[in-house]
């Protein structure tokens, strides 16, 4: 086992960063539907919790959702039946730049019929809705109309029976993101789109809107059975101008451009090319970018629309917890694990159900020594989203470290159940990160002297990616010790 390297740098700690959490930031502008009248389509909010990072978004509520329908029951048949038009299944994409999702989308800037009518519903039914739903942020009146972007819009389809069921927790890149149910409840169970502060899915039936800030991070709830079809668009505001969340994420881009590198040193053996600034000016950036951020976020808004004339205006405190995020990463990737530990604690304060948060602040713990703190901050991830796998991971790689051996491969058996997978058996999930879990269990196991089940699951690894190196010599190892 030790020949084959087993041990070692195959038990290294999953680091969790800002680049594994995406934005929906994808622009594509499309508009383009029968005038129905909204008034009995007025909004309810959905909260009971505040929603302390997003105070001017919907008076602190999550959503809301239409009591009434907004889209007619043959409208979202239509709009079904053309995206479903090839019956190819292939033809369904990822979320770009969302490395978690499933084959689940279809723009529709592809599905003609569909973008005519909903450019029309836009104008003469939702915008309007809008209005209502946040005088605040929307700017009000007929003229107002002309200040939404739609920068994309499209159908999603989640598949109990393909494996395309669920979309991870995320945050999207716009200012306001709405979706339309298009089948109804009883053709599906599970779903419904999870609010990660409320702990649990919002399920609105077919034609009915729920709309929440782009900030509130949400996910897709998996469906357990059925199909589900929504339609989802995501909206700026011409002179809403979110300062905070912009700083934010150039500071994100300035800390992870230095990333690449070590991934492909890591994947290649050392080979790869070099950045143009040195890290440590790299880093000292991004510091100062994410100091602007919380800084502006604590500093400027506006009361009311009519304030705003010709000049951008803000809205304040949406992205603190993601500066505090950043930057306690940038902090854990210096070594500064104290600093971190308190920068992931602000984020905690300030979103309490955050599981990437809680991830972050186990690893700052494990490398201050705090086992018990760890395990508990891992546990309260894992607890926290039961359909992803990278708490576990972490929490079988801390027991590992304490030689808690037996705990730590009930840990990865628990963690591989959440990997999702097809009716076929293909993995729907990020298929490095399922690898490196299943290395990390065979390596447990041959701690616990269980060679034979190592060597299934190493394979497993390799299967998943035959492109992990750690898997396929792990394997090679335990099979020349065994004769096999």
């Amino acid at each position: 086992k030790k020949s084959g390297g087993t041990k070692g740098k195959k038990k290294r700690k999953k680091k969790w960063s800002a680049d594994e959490e995406e934005n929906e930031d994808d622009i594509s502008p499309e508009v383009g539907a029968e005038s129905t009248n909204t008034q009995d389509s007025n909004p309810s909010s959905i909260g009971g919790k505040p929603f302390l990072t997003c105070p001017t978004l919907f008076d602190g509520n999550f959503c809301h959702v239409t009591n009434s329908p907004i889209f007619t029951k043959e409208e979202c048949r239509t709009i079904i039946a053309e995206s479903e038009r090839d019956g190819d299944a292939d033809s369904w994409s990822s979320h770009e730049q969302y490395y978690k999702s499933t084959k689940i989308t279809k723009r529709i800037a592809e599905l003609p019929q569909t973008k005519e009518f909903f450019g029309r519903a836009c104008i003469e039914r939702i915008f309007p809705l809008l209005q209502s739903m946040d005088p605040t942020a929307c700017p009000q009146g007929e003229g107002g109309l002309r200040d939404f972007r739609i920068f994309t819009a499209k159908v999603l389809k989640y598949d109990a029976a393909s494996g395309n069921d669920y979309l991870g927790v995320h945050h999207d890149g716009s200012l306001l993101t709405f979706l339309i149910g298009l089948n109804e409840l009883e053709n599906f169970e599970g779903g419904g789109t999870h609010f990660e502060a409320l702990g649990r899915p919002v399920r609105y039936e077919a034609g009915h809107l729920c709309c929440h800030p782009g900030i509130v991070r949400h996910g897709g709830d998996k469906v357990t059975s059925g199909v589900r079809y929504v339609l989802a668009a995501w909206i700026d505001v011409s002179g809403v101008i979110e300062y905070d969340r912009q700083l934010c994420e150039e500071a994100d881009l300035t800390r992870m451009s230095g990333r690449l590198d070590q991934t492909i040193q890591y994947d290649l053996g050392g080979a790869g090319a070099t950045t143009t600034a040195k890290p440590d000016k790299r880093l000292q950036k991004a510091e100062k970018w994410y100091l602007y951020s919380l800084a502006a976020g604590e500093t400027y808004g506006h009361d009311s629309w009519e304030d705003v004339g010709s000049s951008s205006v803000s809205v304040p405190r949406l992205t603190s917890e993601n500066a505090w995020l950043g930057l306690g990463q940038l902090w854990l990737d210096q070594g500064k694990s104290v600093e971190a530990s308190d920068a992931f604690r602000n984020a905690l304060d300030l979103s309490p159900y955050n599981t990437r948060a809680w991830i972050s602040y186990g690893l700052a713990l494990v490398n201050m020594n705090d086992t018990k703190g760890a395990e508990h901050a891992f546990r309260t991830a894992a607890d926290l989203n039961a359909f992803e796998f990278d708490a576990l991971g972490n929490l079988g790689l801390l027991y590992s470290m304490l030689e808690r051996h037996q705990d730590a491969a009930d840990t990865y058996e628990k963690a591989a159940e959440r990997i999702n997978q097809g009716s076929d058996g293909s993995i729907k999930a990020d298929k490095r990160a399922a690898a490196e879990l299943y290395t990390n269990w065979g390596v447990t196991l041959c701690d616990l002297g269980k060679y034979r089940e190592a060597m299934v699951v190493f394979a497993k690894a390799v299967v998943i990616d035959n492109t992990f190196h750690d898997a396929a010599s792990n394997l090679k190892a335990v099979k020349n010790a065994l004769g096999a």
